[in-house]
């Protein structure tokens, strides 16, 4: 009798679902450039990877739940700073007044 693995997989899919919630918001900011895009990505995928990790190392339900919380919580903090554009308007801006 082989038991079905049910806490792992389900906290590996929150993380999942979270980190493609996080990739929909940063695609939807019109003020990052396609690198700051990406960077930011780069940067929810490998805090999703590490969660998947803990929750994969994780000895017991209780463990699961707060490797997946941390990893959820860890996805949805990426928050990029958008630097080129608003730079750019700014020196627009700047020499539009001068």
């Amino acid at each position: 009798m082989n038991p079905e693995a049910v806490k792992k997989p389900a906290a590996k899919k929150a993380i999942d679902d979270a980190l493609k919630a996080k990739e929909a918001a940063i695609d939807a900011r019109p003020d990052l450039t396609d690198e700051e895009k990406k960077a930011a990505k780069d940067e929810a995928k490998a805090a999703a990877d590490k969660a998947k990790e803990a929750i994969d190392a994780a000895p017991s339900n209780a463990a699961v739940d707060e490797a997946k919380k941390t990893g959820v919580d860890e996805v949805a903090a990426v928050n990029p700073e958008a630097v080129k554009k608003p730079a750019a308007k700014k020196a627009i801006d700047d020499a539009l007044k001068s």
